[in-house]
């Protein structure tokens, strides 16, 4: 790829380069299509880099293996260039933005960072190009398919496609987080006691205290906190929870990276005076996006519900399997609003959840799938979203390679195709009782 070209050709571009998005573009790539990945930050990798999110959760239920194919790929890269930056689901952030850039090469696919997607060009009921924006100034990406893997559904509502956000009442969405690392923690005295005293009342009290003192509103109840494998004396932290912000708004979200950090400053004065193991304990990094949960997702073909969940529905169009439980981060305050698992185990996410008839040639993958603010609460979570963005890239190249559009695609093919190359899907490699089927 020209560094300096404006203008750009693929057979497929993927909108978005976090774990939904590198996943699709595996599959493309691997597909024999050239494919492009446009990225608004300076590396790949999402919530499990740029967002310091781990571990993966939601890949066993009941003893079976739910999700495979892009993710064992992922993490056995991971392993094979950095062994000790990684345990059996848990990495190290730093690592894994290494090892999306190794995957990137070997697939050989082309990579624009730090770039904005400011329009798209629609020629009837299909997307022509996407036009973009980088320090080289604007300039136009043309393809046959695109995937919009941009968590907040960016290109999908710019094609037209009909988008909701949050809750169908009032529109709120689930609790935002920023999450951050503290280094010079002895994890051993910490642990125990950032574990144990999360469920008594002393806690509460010392974090009404200090919110009281420094003015800052804390709707945490814990402390969730995680080692990061490779780092001795290194914890992650699953807080601060944020309410109130839009995350298709840039001034909500800029306030609400401020507020987070204003919360974190708190955090480590509480660690560092109350925590033991932690009195020389520093903040070591910031995340540098947003926990945003949920914001905007296209209403599709068929819309994915709290119920399919709950009752573990399986379709006959299924991409993958989901295991997570619907997990509703309190839109107005503290705690867990609902959680519920679903009955058996996983439920399925169909093909049809993953695009919209209204558009040929544009596929979603990750959390901006079609699906109720219940639905997606359970089915956000990376490693389904890596799933969905592993059938999305699939279905792209299926579509570029037949010269057909995303309804009209063999199910049976593409699902053929996704167990080839390690997915697990219900009613192949995956059944309601046990495995094999």
């Amino acid at each position: 790829m020209d560094a300096n070209a404006h203008n750009l050709v693929a057979d497929i571009v993927v909108l978005g380069g976090g774990m939904a998005g590198i996943s699709a573009a595996i599959s493309a790539a691997r597909a024999g299509c050239k494919t492009l990945i446009i990225e608004r930050r300076t590396s790949l990798g999402g919530m499990a880099t740029t967002g310091l999110v781990m571990p993966f959760l939601g890949v066993f239920s009941k003893g079976r293996k739910i999700i495979g194919g892009n993710l064992d790929y992922i993490l056995q890269t991971l392993k094979d260039n950095f062994p000790f930056s990684v345990t059996k689901l848990a990495f190290d952030p730093e690592a894994m933005r290494h090892t999306l850039d190794i995957i990137a090469d070997n697939y050989q696919i082309d990579i624009l960072l730090d770039t904005w997607v400011t329009d798209i060009v629609m020629r009837s009921n299909t997307v022509a190009a996407v036009k973009i924006y980088n320090k080289s100034g604007a300039g136009i990406v043309t393809a046959r398919q695109f995937i919009d893997a941009t968590g907040d559904a960016d290109i999908a509502c710019m094609a037209g496609i009909p988008c909701k956000v949050g809750r169908d009442n009032d529109g709120k969405t689930q609790a935002y987080t920023l999450r951050f690392m503290m280094g010079n923690i002895d994890a051993n005295q910490a642990q125990p006691w950032l574990n144990e005293r999360d469920k008594e009342k002393g806690f509460l009290d010392l974090l009404e205290t200090y919110a009281k003192r420094y003015h800052v509103p804390i709707l945490d109840m814990h402390f969730q906190n995680f080692e990061v494998p490779g780092r001795k004396d290194v914890l992650v932290f699953n807080v601060p929870r944020i309410i109130g912000i839009d995350g298709i708004d840039g001034c909500s979200l800029s306030e609400g990276y401020r507020r987070a950090r204003r919360i974190i400053r708190v955090y480590a004065r509480i660690m560092r005076e109350n925590v033991p193991g932690c009195a020389h304990a520093y903040i070591l990094s910031t995340a540098e996006s947003l926990g945003v949960r949920e914001s905007r997702r296209i209403v599709g073909s068929y819309i994915l519900t709290g119920d399919d969940v709950i009752q573990g529905k399986k379709f006959a169009d299924a991409v993958c399997g989901n295991c997570w439980w619907i997990d509703i981060h309190n839109p107005q305050g503290k705690g867990v609003s609902e959680m519920v698992g679903p009955k058996g185990g996983h439920n399925d996410i169909p093909y049809r959840a993953l695009f919209s008839d209204q558009v040929d040639n544009l596929w979603v993958a990750g959390r901006c799938i079609s699906a109720t603010h219940e639905a997606l609460a359970s089915a956000r979570i990376m490693p389904t979203c890596i799933a969905t963005g592993q059938a999305a890239g699939t279905a792209a190249a299926i579509a570029n390679q037949k010269n057909t559009t995303a309804s009209l695609i063999d199910i049976s093919e593409l699902r053929r195709k996704l167990v080839q190359d390690g997915a697990i899907i219900t009613g192949i490699n995956l059944c309601d009782g046990h495995p094999p089927c």
